[in-house]
């Protein structure tokens, strides 16, 4: 009889050395909330964007936006003296 109670006590201290007791985790409700506001915040800039973008291309196509307009290749245009020396200053072309 002592010999089997002396073996259980063994038996359990070796589970519980093996298998430690777990706590249970406790959850924190205000960690799944902000991230489901982060997520809805990022969602609803992202859909105020495509529409900003939408708009941009629909002005684009109807030429709504005018293109700067470009000096012609191969002419130069006016600039200041000491810009105009910059590429032979540097080493350009």
């Amino acid at each position: 009889m002592e010999n089997q109670e002396l073996i259980s006590k063994l038996k359990d201290e070796i589970l519980k050395e093996l298998n430690p007791v777990k706590k249970p985790k406790t959850k924190f409700w205000w960690g799944s909330f902000s991230f489901t506001l982060v997520l809805i915040v990022f969602a609803v800039v992202s859909v105020a964007q495509a529409f900003s973008a939408a708009a941009i291309l629909q002005k684009i196509k109807n030429s709504s936006i005018q293109s700067a307009s470009a000096a012609p290749t191969g002419q130069s245009q006016n600039l200041p003296t000491n810009v105009s020396n910059l590429p032979n200053m540097v080493g350009g072309c």
